[in-house]
């Protein structure tokens, strides 16, 4: 039986410096334009199993990013941030292996929240972001040297911060403005990280190790107007409101929902099989407003009636503003209208000129709003078509309080999709340009 040790709890500081980058597949990674890179500083943890105990410390600087930063990824402890740990306890498994448990929580020191884009005096957005506390390196056994390695067995998910598929455990709070307090910052998901080594035998156990953390969070664009980018990977997250950071909420807009249902090969989405009104969809709340933004998807539809919009994409301004949505027919892709009535959820028809496709097979789409001037539709990468903002639909009241939208509608014989990827950017990068 393993002999389950408390450790003496511990309040546990860590030490965040600003730091920068652009990530590949980020979840808040578009760059504002090349500037002097700031030097970079890190928060070292450290774990000592005699003592029971783990410290973090800064980490000397040791490299500084170039041009293109992004102000994702950042800290500066006692300034704009406070990240602290407890140790919970520790398992030995006598000759197998060592476990340890630490759970860690952020306290926001900044003049305005973090974890979502949404301006600072609006206390209560529909939807956050969250906090990313990531594993800029993994743990180092450092005592006795030579040691079997330690693993972070439990963490959220991987993602690209400052290298590919990173570390990371996830906080779907917004932390507030200065106010908040050690043990309520991030209070809904508290996470207890577990360490474990790979191996344990007598001369060979791990007594001490350590790790280097950094900090990634979404900004109010008020305060340093950063571009915020939310991706799913449909790969890789398993369901988007249960399984993805940030998290997307199902939605049908009108009629009953459809099905959901995930593998390795995507998200796919089921409607209208044998119920004509039925649709699924997954939507999203932040911060849009006049911004510039793009969405990108990558899907291919397994339905074959030709002519009937079934799968969308698109971006909602909120009342007052317009709807903006790329509809997908199985031979075809335009700009799309919704209509507040009718049958299969909501009536799709097309609104701008159509581009002939084959949309059984994977393509990537990718919807560009500039600011309140254009909107573009790219197709596997290409721009097919451009209409004027003024030429979309004003925002209806059943779509007002959305930011983003995916997913599909019905018909009476039935319509599936296979999702692998939707990432949307807002504010005020490059993607103003290009697909």
């Amino acid at each position: 039986m393993p002999n389950r040790s408390a450790l003496l709890p511990a309040a546990v500081l860590l030490l965040l410096t600003v730091a920068s980058c652009e990530r590949d597949s980020a979840h808040f990674s578009e760059p504002t334009p090349p500037v002097a890179g700031p030097v970079i500083g890190m928060i070292q943890g450290s774990v000592d199993a005699g003592k029971m105990t783990a410290t973090f410390t800064p980490l000397a600087p040791t490299f500084s990013m170039g041009g293109g930063v992004s102000l994702a990824i950042y800290g500066n402890q006692g300034v704009t941030a406070k990240v602290y740990g407890v140790v919970d306890s520790m398992i030995d498994v006598v000759g197998v292996r060592r476990t340890w448990y630490v759970r860690v929580a952020l306290e926001n020191l900044e003049a305005f929240p973090i974890g979502s884009n949404y301006t600072a005096t609006n206390a209560t957005p529909l939807d956050t972001s969250g906090v990313f506390l990531f594993f800029s390196s993994l743990p180092v056994v450092t005592i006795p040297s030579g040691a079997s390695a330690v693993n972070v067995i439990n963490a959220m998910g991987t993602a690209n911060f400052q290298a590919p598929n990173q570390k990371y455990f996830w906080y779907r709070n917004r932390p507030t403005a200065v106010t908040g307090t050690p043990g309520t910052d991030t209070t809904q998901n508290n996470p207890e990280w577990q360490f474990q080594t790979t191996a344990f035998t007598g001369a060979d156990t791990a007594h001490a190790f350590t790790f280097v953390l950094l900090v990634n969070a979404a900004w109010p664009r008020t305060a340093a107007d950063p571009s915020l980018t939310v991706t799913y990977d449909g790969t890789n997250d398993s369901l988007p409101d249960t399984a993805a950071e940030p998290r997307w909420q199902p939605n049908a807009l009108l009629g009953t929902f459809g099905t959901d249902s995930w593998s390795a090969s995507g998200l796919v989405l089921n409607a209208g099989f044998n119920v004509s009104d039925s649709a699924i969809y997954f939507t999203r709340s932040d911060s849009l407003g006049a911004m510039s933004a793009r969405m990108r998807a990558r899907l291919k539809l397994a339905t074959v009636l030709a002519d009937t919009i079934q799968a969308v994409i698109g971006f909602v301004e909120p009342g007052g503003g317009k709807q903006m949505f790329i509809g997908i027919a199985n031979n075809r892709v335009s700009f799309a209208s919704f209509t507040n009535s009718g049958l299969m959820a909501g009536s799709w028809t097309v609104l701008g000129p159509t581009t002939t496709i084959d949309a059984t097979a994977f393509h990537t789409y990718a919807l560009r709003k500039i600011g309140r001037s254009q909107v573009g539709l790219c197709f596997d990468g290409v721009q097919v078509t451009t209409l004027t903002y003024a030429s979309m639909q004003d925002t209806q009241s059943n779509l007002d309080g959305l930011t983003t939208v995916f997913g599909m509608r019905g018909n009476a014989t039935g319509a599936q999709s296979t999702w692998t990827s939707i990432t949307y950017s807002i504010g005020t990068g490059n993607f103003t340009s290009g697909c």
